[in-house]
């Protein structure tokens, strides 16, 4: 079946898509074409990721291709400060693009050595309680690539505390 849109064109109707997300559609695209400038411009983006090797190579690619395109559009990375996974891949690819990075680290995460040396900008907070706030203190946005359970539950956090109207 079928589902005319607001230009009234016939759009597949997809398993799960049901009228209200349709309406939600039109409402974001008028208010879109309404905006004199749709496009946000975001200058600072915090970067979850896994700081395991154990992960497939695709995924370290696409850490590559996100960092080559933040460099690209001139945004400042935010990231968790680590030297070894997507988190190093990323730092890596910004460092060598030119892109500025900022990492923020705990303190007992330095005492063995996870942090990226070479770091122009690098925080060292107390504890991962303060680290997840630095994170996010003045970010337009935050990405989530590939993780584990901290990425998970970092990402949760901040979910929670923008519906809750604190980030």
């Amino acid at each position: 079946s079928r589902v005319r849109n607001h230009n009234q064109r016939l759009i597949p109707r997809r398993v799960g898509v049901t009228r209200e997300r349709v309406k939600l559609y039109k409402v974001l695209r008028k208010k879109s074409q309404l905006s004199k400038n749709p496009v946000i411009e975001m200058k600072r983006i915090c970067v979850y990721c896994a700081s395991s090797s154990k992960i497939d190579k695709s995924y370290f690619d696409a850490a590559e291709r996100l960092a080559v395109q933040l460099v690209s559009h001139n945004v400042t990375v935010v990231y968790g400060g680590g030297a070894a996974g997507l988190m190093g891949r990323i730092a890596d690819t910004v460092i060598q693009h030119g892109g500025h990075i900022v990492g923020v680290i705990p303190k007992f995460m330095t005492e063995v050595e996870w942090q990226h040396d070479g770091l122009e900008e690098i925080h060292v907070v107390a504890d991962m309680h303060e680290r997840k706030k630095k994170l996010l203190e003045g970010t337009d946005a935050l990405i989530a690539l590939p993780g584990g359970s901290g990425t998970f539950e970092e990402l949760l956090e901040a979910i929670s505390l923008k519906r809750l109207g604190l980030y």
